[in-house]
């Protein structure tokens, strides 16, 4: 009976690793070849140099497109790693012959990183993906907090529905900026007025030390 138990517990065990192997296996590790933008990038895939593009991101068109370019591509070029995943319910080559795909910088998921820091938002969806809850929890942070794109004149959500009223019209968002430019002319009015005045003093200070002498 003991001897059973045993065996029982070893193919339970070799089972369990079976599976864990199994999942570890649906990421694919590539090399760069070279970052274009945020969204697109080329690598070496079995030895093929191919095209990957994110599956399910919108970055939006804004000023913000130099600076997310910017840092996805600093984050390929001084990765450790990078992996790819193919979603079972998305088409893995497009008509430009892209690979659309998950990817994984250092063993986190780009995806998450730019929706988390309002980087782009979800959209391009047709199917149940996979990590779209996720991405859609992480988006309402985003929002919450009117990062990145979230500040944009009226962007707005393309597929998540948090309930967010973003009340980001183009009247308000001028307006925010109108009042922001207010601020910035009152603070270097007051810094000129500042300067005037130790200069001022500066001269009377002279003159008397001029005039004793």
């Amino acid at each position: 009976m003991k001897k059973v138990l045993f065996l029982l517990m070893i193919f339970c065990c070799f089972m369990i690793n079976v599976k864990a192997l199994e999942e570890t296996t649906n990421l694919i590790e590539v090399e760069l070849v070279k970052c274009e933008d945020a969204l697109t990038s080329w690598v070496y895939i079995d030895g093929e140099k191919r095209i990957i593009h994110l599956i399910a991101t919108d970055m939006s068109d804004g000023n913000l497109n130099d600076t997310i370019n910017s840092y996805v591509c600093n984050k390929l070029n001084n990765a450790k790693t990078i992996e790819i995943e193919y979603d079972p319910k998305y088409l893995n080559v497009d008509e430009f012959n892209r690979l659309n795909v998950w990817v994984y910088i250092d063993g986190k998921l780009l995806q998450s990183d730019l929706i988390e820091k309002g980087y782009a938002q979800v959209n391009y969806i047709n199917d149940d993906y996979l990590y779209l809850n996720d991405l859609c929890s992480l988006q309402k942070n985003a929002l919450e907090q009117r990062l990145g794109i979230w500040n944009y004149p009226n962007e707005k959500e393309k597929y998540c529905q948090s309930g967010i009223n973003l009340d980001n019209t183009s009247s308000n968002v001028v307006e925010e900026q109108k009042e922001e430019t207010k601020k910035d002319n009152r603070y270097l009015y007051d810094m000129l007025g500042i300067t005037i005045l130790m200069i001022i003093l500066s001269f009377m200070i002279r003159f008397k030390r001029s005039k004793n002498g």
